[in-house]
């Protein structure tokens, strides 16, 4: 259940009931607002919740009371719950309608509020920036396997080395490029260089995972079976970083969760913190040496 904390005026005991009632809410009193904000900031609590008089009856007042909410945005799908189970308790009691207005605040500390531009930009970002190198670049040379292309060049003397550190690079400089360009169209070109900073690591990373991926399989239908694998084991984890404590710890462990907390740190215009830089640059060189080592294995059996 989201936690709550509410600090309620005697003449709220029915709104304040009617959020107990709230399926998978759990409401915890407060002795005075301040109480309840550090209940949040110690994240005990999800938001906290002040009820003025005149909020379950409509007093005429101008301008109406003021409920207010101070969220902990740490945890976006729970702090959205909480705003959505206190407007429905609202108007569930609310007589004759409700004529309240929310006053919202945010912790210190925690991100900043949920902004659903932002973060479609980061996810639209983050995923090409996953797809282009994990789908893509194996397709690319799963089908040139299939079709004898590779062996060829084998035969003919070239290093197998040279060949995979080509189509690794064709896949790095295509993923930067599609992924600096989707940056340039949705934030504006200005963000594009330290935007460099998250998307050249990302690449290295998903490229190297997708060489492995190709090298793995010996058709194209398997390299796409192989691709949408290693993609849903990746990007599945990452919707659980703005869930639980445990939740966000688990999906941090993985590339695309910190990524994206970089991107928008970035996109954004906010500092990251050296923690959080060094967390997201240890996970990515962490796949990234996964996967170029699994490569590098592969390719000792593909010489001639």
């Amino acid at each position: 259940p989201v936690k709550i904390a509410v600090v309620a005026a005697p003449s709220e005991a029915a709104l304040v009931q009617a959020l107990r009632d709230a399926p998978l809410l759990e409401v915890r009193p407060a002795d005075g607002w301040a109480a309840a904000k550090a209940l949040v900031d110690r994240r005990d609590v999800t938001t906290a919740v002040h009820l003025p008089p005149g909020t379950a009856v409509r007093l005429d007042q101008r301008p109406p009371p003021a409920v207010r909410l101070y969220h902990d945005t740490r945890s976006i799908t729970a702090y959205a719950k909480a705003r959505k189970s206190v407007s429905r308790a609202i108007e569930r009691v609310a007589r004759p309608e409700p004529a309240v207005t929310f006053a919202e605040t945010y912790a210190s500390g925690a991100s900043s509020p949920f902004d659903m531009q932002a973060f479609l930009v980061e996810i639209v970002i983050s995923f090409a920036l996953l797809f282009t190198g994990v789908f893509l670049v194996p397709l690319s040379l799963a089908e040139e396997r299939e079709k004898g292309h590779f062996e060829a060049l084998l035969l003919a003397g070239a290093p197998v080395r040279l060949l995979l550190a080509a189509k690794a690079t064709y896949g790095l400089l295509m993923t930067t490029l599609v992924t600096a360009l989707l940056i340039a169209l949705t934030s504006g070109p200005l963000r594009i260089l330290p935007a460099l900073a998250h998307l050249i690591p990302g690449a290295l990373c998903f490229v190297g995972i997708g060489l492995a991926t190709a090298l793995l399989v010996q058709t194209r239908k398997q390299a796409e079976l192989g691709a949408a694998v290693v993609m849903m084991l990746v990007a599945v984890p990452a919707f659980g970083a703005q869930g639980a404590p445990a939740m966000a710890a688990f999906a941090s462990a993985f590339p695309l969760a910190p990524l994206s907390e970089g991107l928008r740190a970035t996109l954004s215009g906010q500092g990251q913190p050296a923690a959080a830089w060094a967390h997201e640059l240890g996970v990515l060189a962490a796949y990234a040496a996964a996967g170029y080592g699994v490569a590098a294995w592969r390719a000792r059996r593909l010489r001639p």
